[in-house]
């Protein structure tokens, strides 16, 4: 990712420079530049005035082609606006999906009915990174992230470690080992507890 970004930052400045340039020559007063025509001349066999001619062709060329400021500029406005929106949804899904952080009452009653226990090891791996937290008694998985620990709801747990919404069911997601030491999906765990009666 960052390697696209630093392609989008080089594209992005030889972009700014093209239309530095454009209105650089925009404010170039023809009439004042013919008048300077006469001061160049032929240095080192170079022809200096030869090549002021080919440049003045450049100034009135873009002076004449308008799709620049009214097509090719708002069109790259347009595009960056797009991009923007699109980077302001992405971050609000990011921040909407699993909805409210509150208690869960199933882990509540899962740890109340000695299902599971505060201390068994809640984990995945996913992305090729494994993140291993514990339930609270209050209802949330307490996740540890860069030794940042908060408690989270399940669907939340998995966005604050991986950046990314995993899984639509989170209790198929996060695994605890079961009395015979097998890693199971809480899911599995929910339906004891389902099983069980609340």
């Amino acid at each position: 990712m960052q390697e696209t970004i630093e392609q989008l930052k080089t594209i992005l400045k030889d972009i700014f420079e093209r239309i530095e340039q454009r209105l650089k020559i925009e404010q170039i007063d023809l009439k004042e530049f013919d008048k300077s025509l006469d001061n160049y001349e032929v240095i080192n066999g170079i022809d200096r005035r030869q090549h002021m001619l080919q440049f003045r062709e450049i100034i009135v060329d873009s002076k004449g082609d308008k799709s620049f400021w009214e097509k090719d500029v708002p069109n790259l406005i347009s595009l960056l606006n797009t991009s923007k929106e699109r980077i302001q949804s992405y971050r609000t899904d990011l921040s909407e999906i699993g909805g409210k952080n509150l208690p869960n009452e199933d882990i509540i009653n899962l740890i109340k009915r000695g299902i599971l226990t505060i201390e068994t090891p809640i984990s995945k791996t996913h992305k090729g990174e494994e993140f291993t937290g514990h339930l609270t008694s209050d209802g949330y998985l307490e996740l540890e992230v860069n030794g940042i620990s908060k408690k989270l709801s399940l669907r939340r747990a998995a966005l604050y470690a991986w950046g990314s919404n995993p899984s639509p069911n989170q209790w198929a997601f996060w695994e605890a080992p079961d009395s015979n030491g097998e890693k199971q999906s809480l899911e599995y765990f929910k339906k004891l507890l389902n099983a069980k009666g609340q």
